[in-house]
């Protein structure tokens, strides 16, 4: 299932005997003007805004016969990127700066209404 771009150190390989893919992951990133494009794990980086969709598979374990177990997994159905780490930390400085700004106002907001209160 997995290509050599997407196991360089063969590690999955070395393990593929011992697990199975049943779908693969699907992978891709949200374009600006909101199309969903599939891609390979390369376009996702560190601190990037992801949503990721995810289904609990539950499994009823039969070691010996009497000896059952509930075995709860997590299993990922697709990721999409939203935004890059870059994307987000220039929103974060826009969304910092428009927030102080804001408490600005409301501070003089409180000082004008302050001083016709107690009249100064």
């Amino acid at each position: 299932v997995l290509k050599s771009s997407e196991d360089p150190t063969s590690y999955a390989r070395s393990i593929s005997k011992k697990w199975r893919v049943l779908n693969p992951l699907e992978l891709a990133i949200r374009c600006s003007d909101g199309e969903v494009v599939e891609c390979d794990h390369l376009a996702f980086g560190t601190g990037d805004l992801v949503e990721v969709y995810a289904m609990f598979e539950i499994a009823e374990v039969t070691k010996k016969r009497r000896d059952k177990s509930i075995k709860v997994h997590l299993s990922f159905n697709s990721v999409v990127r939203l935004m890059t780490a870059q994307e987000v930390s220039i929103l974060i400085d826009k969304l910092a700066t428009h927030l102080t700004c804001l408490y600005s106002r409301y501070n003089t907001v409180l000082e004008i209404n302050r001083k016709l209160v107690h009249g100064s």
